[in-house]
């Protein structure tokens, strides 16, 4: 206990010291982020659209992949020359594709939120390029999704041609055998009921194969949307970095702690 009254007498004793240290640096901290970058952003949410669940994967699931892939990053890195906008030098700077990972991680944030959308925020120094570079997040992923499916789909449409067409042969294959039977004069009664029930039985198949077959065909064709913007991405009109009060209030902070400390070190 006496060496902790000895400390707050000591610090007391060195207020003015104290004071002066932390309006000083509350003064420069204020002065010095002046001069830092301002930085806007701007926010969106959306909804997955026309996705079934998967598995264990939830529609939203499904889509934040889509947002998170490396496609749509280097993308959004060609399109919008973001090197150039975070000042790397692809060329010449080692390292410089784990730079630009730690930029856009600083920049973009993509993430689910507790209502199953999916937030986007872009922070940029011009706020009207953090809203495209949103948007264009946004479009792009729509894309890629659509894309996908449509690959996904034209598989299945290929594979249930190949069967329409298997059956359409044997239907015909069975039509004409009854169309000789019916010009021959024996009755063949029996072999007429079996080609018959054989013909009903393969049209059956078929009209079931053929409505799945013309589904995926409108699944081919479709220019469906993937992605369902609740919130466009916003404009924003005053920035959201650096925060003055928080810069100045840390680096007060910090400067008295370690005023503090070194008159506790040399002048106890």
């Amino acid at each position: 206990m006496t060496n902790t009254q000895n400390i707050f007498q000591l610090l007391k004793a060195n207020i003015k010291i104290l004071l002066a240290t932390l309006i000083g640096s509350a003064i420069v901290a204020f002065a010095a982020s002046s001069f830092i970058p301002k930085k806007y952003k701007s926010t969106a949410v959306v909804f997955p659209a026309n996705i079934s669940q998967s598995s264990e994967e939830s529609p939203t699931e499904q889509l934040l992949q889509f947002f998170l892939s490396e496609d749509i990053k280097w993308q959004i890195a060609k399109d919008f020359k973001l090197y150039e906008n975070y000042d790397i030098d692809s060329t010449s700077m080692e390292g410089a594709k784990n730079l630009f990972n730690y930029a856009w991680s600083e920049n973009i944030s993509i993430s689910p939120t507790l209502y199953e959308s999916i937030e986007i925020n872009v922070k940029d120094k011009d706020p009207k390029l953090a809203q495209k570079i949103a948007q264009a997040i946004i479009a792009k992923t729509n894309v890629m999704v659509r894309e996908s499916k449509r690959k996904i789909v034209q598989q299945y449409y290929t594979n249930s041609q190949k069967v329409i067409n298997i059956q359409k042969r044997e239907i015909d294959s069975l039509e004409k055998i009854m169309a000789q039977l019916a010009l021959s004069k024996d009755e063949n009664k029996d072999v007429k009921k079996i080609l018959r029930d054989k013909i009903k039985a393969t049209l059956k198949a078929y009209e079931k194969i053929k409505v799945i077959n013309d589904t995926y065909l409108l699944d081919v064709d479709n220019n469906n949307d993937y992605v369902s913007t609740v919130s466009s991405p916003s404009l924003a009109d005053k920035h959201c970095y650096p925060i003055k009060s928080i810069v100045v209030a840390i680096s007060a902070l910090f400067s008295t702690l370690f005023a503090a400390l070194l008159i506790i070190i040399f002048k106890k």
